[in-house]
């Protein structure tokens, strides 16, 4: 059944040929359930010329806009999935503002699902699929005072982008898939940064290889909100 949402976009990042977006769809009085728009294709990955308004410009992270949805997709575990309908513009009502990011983040405080799985460059950043039952929400949003974000060469040479952090009292390091973040440090040397005061969508990507893994969808600061797409490094180390 078609429908509309009015959503704020709180990531949209890189997946396989095309992009995940996701975000919280704005009820009254506040923001409601996690929504993450996806297409028919084989992993729901959904192509740049759908995430545009009418203008042409892009969605980017914190607007606020309208899509037209044709309703819930069923998933293993990503309950909040829902197919896109192609055939309409998304129309942007606004941007969010840094205290509302903050509320949304005090509202979501959760642990990041099942720990003690690790990939061989990872920590904490994936779960077999076996232990993930359904349905699962999949979606995180969490405040890091500081992380490390790191660039370095892994299997057969290829170059990763990851976000080291502690939350909760628990290790973390994750790839990150947010295009802005991976395009800064894939233009630099092997090196680490380190990141102060950032609000981090965590999601769990689609099924691979028997696990899902934790990834960061978007990282926002600051700087990021305000000056329309710039995120800041700071120490390097």
């Amino acid at each position: 059944m078609q429908e509309t949402k009015r959503l704020v976009c709180l990531a949209n990042s890189q997946k396989y040929n095309g992009y995940c977006l996701a975000g919280k769809e704005i009820v009254s009085g506040g923001f409601g359930d996690w929504i993450r728009p996806v297409s028919a294709e084989e992993h729901g990955e959904i192509k740049q010329g759908e995430l545009i308004y009418e203008d042409g410009s892009p969605i980017t992270v914190c607007d606020t806009f309208i899509i037209t949805l044709k309703g819930h997709s069923r998933h293993p575990y990503q309950s909040e999935n829902y197919l896109i309908d192609g055939g309409y513009y998304c129309k942007k009502t606004g941007k969010i503002t840094w205290q509302d990011i903050k509320e949304i983040a005090t509202y979501e405080k959760r642990d990041l699902w099942l720990n003690g799985f690790s990939s061989n460059n990872g920590e904490n950043d994936r779960i077999p699929l076996s232990r993930l039952p359904y349905p699962e929400k999949s979606l995180r949003l969490i405040y890091l005072p500081k992380a490390i974000i790191s660039y370095h060469k892994e299997y057969k040479g290829e170059r990763k982008c990851r976000l080291s952090f502690s939350y909760q009292g628990i290790e973390y390091r994750l790839v990150v898939t947010d295009p802005e973040v991976r395009g800064l440090t894939f233009e630099k040397e092997e090196e680490s940064y380190e990141l102060q005061e950032a609000y981090c969508c965590i999601s769990l990507g689609e099924p691979l290889n028997g696990y899902a893994y934790k990834l960061v969808a978007a990282i926002i600061t600051k700087e990021r909100l305000n000056n329309g797409g710039i995120v800041v490094y700071y120490r390097s180390f």
